[in-house]
């Protein structure tokens, strides 16, 4: 028998589609905020895979993926395991179309609990946040159930899909051999998803930007189980071609880890072609300010000193073009026209020199 599944109100039945809502506390009006709860279950016992979208507000591919996938005619008969899928984790944010929820000003992707050991002088945060509280919460539920994790979200209106791999981090020697096979599941799982792959940033900025502390950078580095970020492209809108890549994407990786018996679907979107690894890279930045217009598309492959934008005053006159200092690949260009000095004209995906498993310190 499948194992016995309770989230929130909703509560896993074998061969079912169940659900249910998961309360995350109440406003000082009384009015609960509450996360929304899909559970499939097949009639086998098998692993556990939670999808999750929606934790900024104005990304809502991931929303429309998790319908799609839950409703796959026959899903739960021909399921091994448990699907557990939360559509938005930020009501809130999704009400009023904003990365962050109304009552709290802070990036809700960088508030799940955190593994990384805290220096002597570090003083532990006294009062946390009211997101902070229901992440750690929630932490304990995903921690407890789950064996693996998707976290979908968007990037920008111009971007290429692609997936985002975190590395693993470990604290004592003895712990090494178990956070390189940690590391090695986990590439074989998002591997399983079919985007191109593009590690996080590189350790000092990974940190900094408490990434460790995301939904999937959490699940891999403190729960200790394969995760990993879709990227979909554009926010703000439902692209129904890149809805049913990402539902091939998840059935993919549902193959992958035994809970389908079914041959893979086939996920045909442009691939980043490197014998290397490749990590993310904010780049490149605007050496003065300036009206922007981009030279380069995403996914597109540029090489060092390649003109990747061009910055004009409000009268049309060239200010200065932006070069890359990188070979590499765009993987997304900033939203907008105006653009102050220092600000990210791309992201873009560059080879990665550092380790795939680290210690903390």
């Amino acid at each position: 028998m499948p194992q016995e599944i309770v989230l929130g109100t909703a509560r896993a039945e074998p061969g079912a589609i169940t659900y249910g809502r998961w309360h995350a506390f109440d406003h000082p009006t009384g009015t609960p905020e509450e996360l929304p709860v899909i559970v499939v279950q097949g009639t086998s016992e098998g692993p556990t895979l939670w999808v999750t979208a929606n934790i900024h507000g104005p990304e809502l591919s991931g929303i429309a993926v998790i319908h799609d996938l839950v409703h796959e005619p026959d899903l739960a008969r021909r399921l091994r395991g448990t699907l557990v899928c939360i559509p938005s984790l930020s009501p809130a944010g999704f009400r009023v179309r904003n990365r962050q929820p109304y009552f709290d000003p802070q990036d809700p992707n960088r508030l799940f609990p955190d593994r990384k050991p805290k220096a002597p002088k570090e003083e532990e945060p006294s009062f946390p946040s009211m997101v902070e509280q229901v992440w750690a919460r929630l932490f304990e539920e995903l921690k407890a159930k789950a064996n693996y994790l998707i976290d979908l979200h968007n990037s920008s209106l111009q971007s290429m899909l692609f997936s985002i791999r975190d590395k693993v981090y470990y604290e004592r020697d003895e712990e090494r051999g178990a956070a390189e096979e940690l590391q090695a599941r986990t590439g074989e799982f998002i591997k399983a998803f079919g985007l191109p792959v593009v590690f996080e940033f590189k350790r000092t900025r990974y940190l900094q930007m408490k990434l460790n502390r995301s939904t999937s950078g959490a699940a891999l580095n403190l729960a200790r189980i394969p995760a990993f970020t879709a990227e979909l492209g554009a926010p703000q809108m439902i692209v129904p071609e890149v809805v049913n890549v990402a539902v091939s994407g998840v059935h993919n990786c549902l193959v992958h880890v035994g809970m389908l018996d079914e041959p893979p679907r086939a996920v045909d979107v442009p691939q980043l072609e490197s014998d290397l690894p490749l990590r993310r890279e904010s780049h490149p930045r605007a050496p003065e300010t300036g009206l922007l217009r981009h030279r380069v598309r995403p996914g597109q492959r540029v090489k060092r000193g390649d003109v990747v934008a061009t910055l004009y005053d409000i009268y049309g006159r060239k200010v200065s073009d932006v070069p890359s200092e990188h070979d590499g690949w765009m993987i997304s260009l900033t939203t907008g026209m105006g653009i102050f000095k220092h600000s990210v004209v791309g992201n873009m995906a560059v080879p990665d020199d550092e380790p795939l498993v680290m210690k903390w310190d």
